[in-house]
This record gives structure tokens, sequence and C-alpha cells, in this order.
């Protein structure tokens, strides 16, 4: 999904107000090779499968080897950021939509430092994720309980295998997207309650 089609939620209330002081950073996916539609797509990484994806091996449902390279580019803008808001850790929150929000779970366990927070939507769980609860990364996680896409049925196997699927918050009647109310409202709620 193109980067600008995410930006109208942002501008929207009770986001928007949330929001005010904040800068907004939205990176692109890099156009990929996708196994499973058999064509290139703007993808963060190769989806191999839906099938079975949460209890089979991660490299056999994923590409591992791009969730790195998607890493490597989310780093350097990170890097960029945190240079602007002094190293600032705990002033930067990463976010994303379905890919979008295990690369940024991923992407908050990796970092050698804590971050303000994490906001995931309609995502799931990498089990490749460095995972450790001991770390003070603030998140909020929510899924759809009309979800399609990745029914939740089926990712909640990938947070029980750390997070715990009890941390996920289940929005009623959400299919698999962000155009959603109660969604912007929990995630302004969540900045709020970590500024």
């Amino acid at each position: 999904m193109e980067p600008q089609l995410f930006l109208r939620y942002f501008l929207m209330n009770p986001l928007k107000d949330a929001l005010k002081d904040f800068k907004i950073v939205i990176p692109k996916a890099p156009t990929r090779n996708m196994t499973y539609h058999k064509k290139q797509m703007i993808s963060w990484f190769d989806i191999k499968t839906y099938e079975n994806a949460f209890t089979i091996p991660f490299d056999d449902a994923f590409s591992k080897a791009d969730v790195e390279d998607s890493y490597q580019r989310l780093e350097r803008i990170i890097k960029q950021e945190l240079q602007l808001l002094n190293n600032d850790y705990q002033k930067l929150f990463i976010g994303g939509f379905s890919q979008g929000c295990g690369m940024s779970i991923y992407t908050a366990f990796r970092l050698p430092f804590n971050i303000g927070g994490v906001i995931g939507i309609a995502g799931y769980y990498f089990e490749i994720t460095s995972y450790d609860n001991k770390r003070d990364i603030k998140m909020l996680i929510a899924h759809g309980n009309n979800d399609q896409i990745r029914p939740w049925e089926q990712v909640k196997i990938s947070y029980d295998k750390d997070i715990g699927s009890q941390n996920v918050k289940i929005v009623e009647n959400m299919a698999h997207e962000m155009d959603n109310y109660k969604v912007r409202l929990l995630i302004a709620d969540f900045i709020k309650a970590n500024l």
C-alpha cells in the first residue's frame, strides 16, 4: 500500500489531536516478488503461504532475508529521526499495519535501546523476534474480530508464543483495516498515556 494512503488516518480525530506535536514518518516498503500472490507488490517481505503460516517454521511461510532487509531500511530511518530528537529514544514511537505491525514489533526488539512505544494494527508477531519481556517497551496491538485476511484465530497463535494474545486488543466488527474509529481512539489513548 502506498504510504500516502495511510496519512489520512493520522489526520482524522481523535488521532489528529493526539498527534498534534508529532512528526509522522511513513516509510514505503519496497516492491518485491510475492510468492503467494505470484506477482510483484509493495511489501516488507515475501509471503510464501497463508496456510498454517503460524504453525510452520517462519522461513517456510515468510522470507527471513526480506525481514532483515526491511529492518536495515527502517533502522536507517530511525537513526536519522533520533538525531533530530537528540537521541531521546522515548520520544520515538513506531507502528505499522498488517505486515508493518510485525515489522514494528520486530524492529523495536531488535534495536539496542528502548523506544517510546510500538503500535501494531491487524498484524502478527514474528517468531524470529528477539522478544524480551524485561525490556520496557510499551505496546498497543489491536486486531479486528472480523479480519478475513488474517483471522484472529490464526494470528493469535503467533502472539501466544511470546507476547501473549491476552495483551492484544480485539476490536469488535473490525476487518483488515485501519479506517476504524475505535482503533484511532485506542492509538490516541495509548500515545497520551505514554508521552
